[in-house]
């Protein structure tokens, strides 16, 4: 196919600037929608098994995460049409839209996933322990094998730039670089001098301490005492909490908020796989929350007879 594109067709299909994952979502949205109103032809709705199946695997997910984040899917009625006007309604309910209803579904199936991370193992800093025996957290694996499958796995996507933007790489010139390139040089150098997930792994992965260096004190053996001092402090006894217990929020707004690093490390995995940022996940992720924490209170009520 491309042998027979022109030079002009090439360029046009290969913009300097891609669109960003969710401008490509505003698109198509706006694309099934004008099929529908001129046409009539009403779009399918997204694969959400299969899509939902795949990101649970690019976060280290398991098959009891995808059945649980099916069935939070299904509590907070992620949309998965992409012109709200169109798709199944069950009998007897009418067509009705919330806030944030219009963002791409992989968004919301992510979103999901990280609710269905933050019920079970809490990424507050407190260790979650399962009291009874059919608690489904049991067949869970443990939070420091799934934080090490993130990272495994985020590390992998960017194992190809860690040689070119090593510091031994004396010869990178920006001349030589694409676009492409250039944004994650970018937004690489970003993490690396403000901080990230993975603190100062980063650093030490492609900025190396010499040996010489390395006797004047190890940054790694103070990160662990540090992290060591933490989980001493976390609950009484070490017993920690139930899984599902002390369900914290965290605003996706607050730009100059604070939040723990294992939750940090689970929201950047989930916007790198759903192709969006950090700040939009985040947005979508509380919104998505307050529907799941509106829907125990009803239920809750319902069981009283309320």
């Amino acid at each position: 196919m491309v042998q027979h594109l022109t030079r002009s067709n090439m360029q046009a299909l290969s913009p300097p600037h891609a669109p960003s994952g969710m401008t490509i979502g505003i698109l198509c949205a706006r694309l099934a929608k004008s099929l529908w109103r001129s046409y009539g032809i009403e779009t399918p709705e997204y694969n959400a098994p299969s899509a939902l199946w795949r990101l649970c695997k690019s976060m280290g997910g398991t098959p009891m995460v995808y059945r649980m984040a099916k069935r939070v899917g299904s509590v907070v009625s992620v949309p998965l049409n992409l012109y709200m006007a169109t798709g199944f309604v069950p009998p007897g309910e009418q067509r009705s839209s919330r806030a944030y209803d219009s963002y791409p579904p992989e968004v919301g199936l992510a979103a999901c996933i990280v609710i269905v991370l933050k019920l079970v193992y809490g990424l507050d800093g407190q260790d979650r322990v399962p009291k009874e025996d059919d608690d489904v957290a049991r067949a869970m694996p443990s939070k420091e094998d799934l934080l090490a499958a993130v990272r495994q796995r985020q590390d992998t996507e960017a194992s190809d730039l860690s040689a070119k933007f090593s510091a031994r790489n004396i010869g990178l010139q920006v001349d030589d670089m694409t676009d492409a390139e250039i944004d994650a040089y970018i937004g690489f150098c970003g993490r690396a001098l403000l901080g990230g997930a993975d603190g100062d792994t980063m650093l030490d992965r492609y900025f190396p301490l010499t040996e010489e260096e390395k006797e004047g004190g190890s940054r790694e053996a103070r990160r662990d005492r540090d992290e060591t001092a933490t989980r001493k402090g976390c609950g009484a006894g070490g017993e920690g909490v139930r899984p599902g217990e002390q369900y914290k929020l965290w605003k996706g707004r607050d730009v100059l908020g604070e939040i723990p690093v294992e939750y940090r490390q689970v929201v950047e995995r989930a916007a790198s796989v759903a192709g969006v940022s950090e700040e939009t996940l985040s947005v979508v992720l509380g919104a998505l929350e307050r529907r799941v924490l509106s829907w125990i209170t009803q239920k809750k009520r319902r069981s009283r007879g309320e």
